[in-house]
């Protein structure tokens, strides 16, 4: 606990009496359910940096060519909770916002020369159309060094948010020392929403498409960073690997170009984007895209390099070791690595091109050894082309810079510094620095060197294989799984997503009946994530089987699956087009219209004795309904909700 004197601001707030102590941690920021509230604070501006600075960072990298790609500049900025923002106090919980705006950005990142949670308190940040959130970030992960940064949201105006129960009286410090203009668009990094599908190129393959399906463990040490390199953001991929302690250190290694002169301020802004990928060879939907990188992890420290730059130098290695502790729910792989200069006779790149969903590449010609652009050392890279494959031509972009080539035997051989390939040049070639190289070439000293830090204890060994996190412990796979949709017409697919856990290792599929079903996208009944064409109308029954070293699980879900005839469309596309949030509720439940109504919409509550709570009647336009519930008894609800004939209704809960 800091030793910290609150305001007299804040003392007068808490001045009143302690309201009822709250514990969890919210899911929401407040601000969800205070939206009118939340649109009527003024916003403080940030200027946004000059158009000629951003055309000449656009005209002067290179990413290909060994720059990192930039896709912001800091804005300072000296913001603060005894400068700015409002407190508030709202029912037993305290409140203080600061609303942001820095005109045209694509998306804004905090950044923070000091960032202190006391215990039970949090914070969001959200943008302005509440469509993009940040996770909830706690006291578990206050940063040792004070500099710290929060995820990168959507659009030109957001919200931060901190939150804490009344009955917290030590007060916390967020400092606010520059804003990230994040300016990249349909040019290159977009961060949410379905357009980030478009942003690499079309002939990139998902990860979780066929050619991922030996793949599965290792994807999972891969991540997407957002580089803080004195001034400027960036992209760039790389991945954690395993040492031969075995104690799952979370070492993570990207290229030296990607940062290589970041300060010790600087890397602890890093931002480490887990398990950012689609769910199956399909794109990601809106909501989907909205929730997929929200596994992050703030900061880093340096271990070692090939340079001191944020060039390409010798074999352009950058090992950084994560702060703090990596959540089991995040499920990494510490991936494996082969420190033999032996070319690989096939395998892998997986990387985040552009800064999208995680993509695979793959090689099934013999690597070759190289140089980086005619620059000594020459033994120093691996050059490699991609292959046609099944769902694409995978190739790199920008963003992929420091992203993990595999070879046959799934262990880490080098790291990307960059190439030729494109989509439209698919038969160029990209080099990756050495694996071997970095191990012990690059200087004489640890801070040059792969070796003191992945075998410190000098067992010498030439090879190792990667492993799960250590705070998983060894099981049988719980089988588990989603379906988007669950009822459709004749004709269209479904895209199933395992949710098993204890890293199963082979799937098995079975849907019956089996008539008219087709595998879609090169899956088939033992794939991770099978998309399957539904073409005969019925009620389907779905069975997933995971198994791993330790045993199966499996899981049925009965009647699962409705295939329906085209009556009752309209009911059934209303019903899906209706969200509720938060369920359940402690002050209000909004109630959200994919697209505005063109009826009057009618919104009745019944307890669960079927007396009415609540009738209301919105005009048609509509598309969205706030129900305050603070003054409600604690119990189940039904809401029904009727507009043009149509109906649907759902239980909700206040708590």
């Amino acid at each position: 606990m800091r030793n910290i004197s609150l305001t007299v601001s804040l003392f007068m707030l808490l001045a009143g009496s302690l309201f009822a102590q709250q514990s969890g941690v919210e899911t929401f920021p407040t601000g969800y359910a205070r939206r009118t509230e939340i649109k009527q604070i003024q916003a403080l501006r940030v200027a946004p940096p000059a158009p000629a600075e951003i055309q000449s960072v656009k005209n002067g990298t290179y990413p290909k060519s060994g720059d990192m790609y930039i896709i912001g500049l800091k804005q300072p900025a000296d913001l603060d909770v005894a400068n700015s923002g409002k407190w508030t106090a709202e029912n037993d919980r305290k409140t203080w916002r600061i609303k942001i705006k820095s005109e045209g950005a694509q998306a804004l990142e905090l950044l923070y020369s000091d960032f202190y949670l006391p215990e039970g308190a949090e914070v969001f940040v959200y943008n302005s159309d509440f469509t993009h959130k940040s996770r909830p970030y706690t006291g578990n992960e206050n940063p040792e060094g004070k500099s710290f940064a929060t995820e990168a949201i959507s659009g030109d105006e957001i919200i931060l948010e901190y939150s804490a129960p009344a009955y917290v009286v030590e007060a916390p410090v967020i400092r606010i020392e520059g804003v990230v203009y994040i300016f990249r668009s349909g040019d290159g990094f977009r961060p949410k929403n379905a357009g980030q599908n478009g942003d690499s190129e079309s002939c990139e393959v998902n990860v979780n498409c066929s050619e991922g399906t030996n793949w599965q463990e290792q994807k999972r040490g891969v991540a997407k960073i957002i580089v803080i390199d004195g001034n400027s953001a960036g992209l760039c991929t790389g991945s954690l690997l395993n040492n031969t302690g075995q104690d799952c250190k979370n070492y993570f290694m990207t290229a030296q170009h990607c940062g290589g002169a970041s300060t010790t301020a600087n890397l602890n802004q890093w931002t480490f984007y887990f398990n950012f990928e689609s769910p199956n060879c399909a794109n990601l939907t809106n909501s989907q895209a909205n929730a997929a990188d929200n596994q992050t992890k703030t900061g880093c420290a340096r271990r070692a390099s090939s340079g001191t730059v944020s060039q390409v130098q010798k074999s352009d290695f950058l090992l950084v070791e994560i702060n703090g502790t990596i959540p089991s729910s995040y499920n990494v792989f510490y991936n494996g690595w082969d420190r033999n200069n032996t070319a690989a006779t096939g395998g892998v790149g997986i990387h985040h091109p552009a800064g999208d969903i995680k993509k695979i590449s793959t090689y099934t010609n013999t690597l070759v050894s190289a140089q980086w652009n005619g620059q000594a050392p020459s033994n120093s890279h691996w050059r490699v082309t991609w292959a046609a494959t099944t769902n694409g031509n995978g190739v790199t972009e920008g963003g992929s810079s420091g992203s993990p080539i595999f070879n046959q035997n799934k262990r880490v051989v080098g790291d990307l510094s960059g190439g030729g390939s494109l989509c439209t040049s698919t038969s160029s070639p990209d080099l990756y620095g050495k694996f071997s190289y970095s191990w012990d070439q690059a200087g004489t000293t640890n801070t040059f060197q792969l070796k003191p830090w992945l075998d410190a204890n000098s067992t010498n060994v030439t090879t190792l294989d990667g492993r799960n996190a250590c705070n998983i412990t060894p099981a049988a796979p719980v089988a588990n799984f989603t379906a988007t949709p669950t009822t459709l017409l004749p004709g269209n697919n479904v895209n199933f997503t395992q949710t098993c856990t204890n890293n199963p290792t082979s799937f098995a599929w079975t849907i019956t009946p089996n008539t008219g079903i087709v595998f879609q996208s090169g899956t088939n009944t033992s794939s991770p994530n099978p998309v399957v064409k539904f073409n005969t109308t019925g009620l389907y029954t779905v069975s997933l089987t995971a198994t791993n070293a330790n045993g199966s699980g499996t899981e049925t879900k009965t009647g699962y699956i409705l295939v329906y005839s085209n009556a009752g469309v309209e009911q059934v596309e209303f019903a899906a087009s209706v969200k509720v949030y938060p369920n359940p509720a402690t002050e209000s439940v909004n109630i959200r219209f994919e697209t505005a109504t063109t009826e009057p919409v009618s919104v009745h509550i019944t307890d669960i004795l079927g007396k009415t709570v609540l009738r209301i009647t919105k005009p048609a336009g509509t598309d969205a309904v706030q129900v305050p519930v603070d003054a409600w008894a604690q119990g189940i609800y039904q809401l029904e909700i009727t507009s043009g004939g149509r109906t649907t209704t759902q239980k909700i809960i206040k708590n």
